[in-house]
């Protein structure tokens, strides 16, 4: 289960561990639906264990390389950003 066509998340995933075998993607819309799809047996996902790690309904897979992605941060431009969005954003962007 994915988030949308656009989120490349699982593909990156297997290549990086070297899978070369073919799956069918399903898409679900946000992470937390993608969580309850797959508590409920619609399919299998890569997920970021911060996300699912206090989650029994789960067990994680610790028989792979670890795979880390980096974090991107967009924002929506716009006239005012409070003083501690602009701390957080400067802290986070350097």
């Amino acid at each position: 289960l994915d988030h949308s066509a656009h989120d490349n998340a699982t593909k990156s995933f297997f290549d990086y561990q070297g899978n070369k075998k073919e799956y069918q993607r399903r898409y679900m819309g946000d992470v937390y639906s993608i969580i309850d799809g797959v508590a409920l047996g619609f399919g299998n996902a890569i997920m970021s264990k911060h996300l699912i790690e206090q989650d029994r309904r789960f067990t994680i897979v610790k028989n792979r390389k670890k795979y880390k992605r980096p974090i991107v941060i967009s924002r929506l431009r716009q006239h005012y950003y409070s003083p501690l969005a602009e701390m957080v954003f400067k802290r986070l962007c350097r």
